[in-house]
């Protein structure tokens, strides 16, 4: 209010005023005889005018008890609120613990120990009895009150004991219970929110371990008819996604961007199918980066075929992805129990059984899959079920059998193609 033009300056009589209005005088608790007033106003007076007296400088100093000014520039500077010069100050009204004699040190420490052990065994709460008594909410009791909150709990304490405490916890405000409960309370120490906070997150963001390398995760050809599967299915151009991090034209880019671009593609390769990928097509001048040109290449050979114009008489032919996975895979016993069962089922064609438009029927969606359960259904309505047995059934619905969702169904398109196939080459024996 002295400071209008808020320059950080203002009049010695003005600063003593303020200081005054503060309670820092004779008339509020807080009390600065004249000699240490001049003192504070000689510390701060503004060196170009010896009339004038820096405030700012007086409010700045001032504040460091509760924080450090321009802390957003030091996020990892850890305050300690108040200072430790400030927070070992005395008390006002309060004795020097440490020039008070030895026995009643002890003493108070004897009568200490004795309201701890009592708190403990019979699970008091002593602060809600002395809240009650502090009417100002200042963390004082007076020493009548203090007396009564103890007996009213159970606490009998002689009166050398309880002048003891009183010498220890008084100051002029009166009974400090909150320093009192301190010691007479303890608490367990329970980490701060934040620490378990970014225990969580170094655990989160810390470097997962790589699964162990699988053979056919080093094997470039399963890995390249992967990426080419997917490519035919979804019509991805592998090249639009790898040529933006290329600025420079140089038909390289960083491994991390490689990554990035085939993340984007959603081939769904492993890190170590990536690492392979990565090492196949690395450029040989520069072993950090990968030649996309020659990798995008590779993959649209799935499409047509390099160079045509200097073999014209040359059929390009398309890439056919396989929907084969592990869980097809049949072992010599397996695929000899395959092969009687097809067998069997083609002795009728598809053309007698009419068996597609009963697949068809089932296929609500169109998608080319059934279930388990219709399948064995459209079977058992053709009478086919009845030709091979349950071993064989299996057989069947194993080699046949395509992931669609959270469940395994049967490839019906796949399955009426190899019966056709097989009927067609059978060997035709009129008798």
């Amino acid at each position: 209010d002295f400071d209008p033009l808020n320059c950080g300056k203002i009049t010695i009589s003005q600063f003593h005023r303020g200081l005054d209005a503060l309670g820092i005088s004779g008339i509020q608790r807080l009390y600065l005889s004249l000699p240490e007033i001049e003192s504070v106003m000689i510390q701060y007076r503004d060196p170009i005018d010896p009339t004038r007296v820096c405030w700012k400088t007086f409010e700045n100093d001032i504040e460091q008890v509760f924080t450090i000014k321009e802390l957003e520039k030091f996020p990892c500077l850890c305050v300690k609120t108040p200072p430790r010069e400030v927070d070992e100050l005395d008390k006002k009204g309060a004795k020097v613990w440490q020039h008070v004699n030895t026995e009643k040190r002890e003493l108070c420490e004897e009568a200490v120990e004795k309201v701890k052990q009592k708190v403990m065994r019979r699970r008091i709460l002593l602060k809600p009895v002395f809240r009650d008594c502090d009417k100002h909410n200042n963390g004082h009791v007076s020493r009548a009150q203090m007396r009564q909150c103890l007996l009213s709990n159970g606490i009998l304490l002689s009166d050398e004991e309880l002048y003891a405490l009183e010498e220890r916890f008084n100051d002029d405000m009166g009974f400090n219970y909150f320093w009192f409960m301190r010691e007479a309370e303890p608490k367990p120490y329970e980490d701060p929110l934040y620490v378990g906070f970014m225990e969580d997150m170094l655990k989160l963001n810390q470097p997962k371990p790589r699964p162990p390398v699988d053979r056919r995760e080093k094997d470039i050809v399963l890995i390249l008819a992967k990426i080419k599967g997917k490519v035919v299915r979804e019509r991805i151009r592998v090249m639009e996604f790898l040529k933006d991090f290329d600025r420079c034209n140089e038909q390289l880019i960083r491994r991390e961007d490689f990554k990035r671009g085939l993340s984007v593609c959603r081939f769904e390769l492993t890190e170590n199918e990536v690492e392979t990928l990565m090492e196949v097509f690395a450029s040989p001048m520069r072993r950090d980066c990968v030649d996309y040109k020659r990798f995008s290449e590779v993959v649209e050979e799935s499409f047509t075929q390099s160079c045509l114009e200097r073999a014209p008489l040359v059929v390009p032919l398309q890439h056919i992805p396989t929907k084969d996975c592990e869980r097809n895979f049949l072992n010599f016993d397996e695929r000899l129990t395959l092969s009687v069962a097809m067998q069997k089922l083609s002795k009728k064609p598809d053309l007698q059984m009419n068996l597609m438009s009963l697949f068809q029927d089932y296929d609500r969606t169109n998608c080319g899959t059934i279930s388990q359960e219709l399948f064995l259904k459209a079977l058992s309505v053709r009478g086919m079920y009845n030709l091979i047995s349950r071993t064989e059934f299996d057989m069947i619905y194993k080699c046949f059998s395509y992931e669609r969702g959270l469940r395994d169904e049967v490839d019906y398109r796949a399955f009426i193609k190899a019966l056709d196939i097989l009927h067609a080459t059978d060997k035709y024996n009129p008798f």
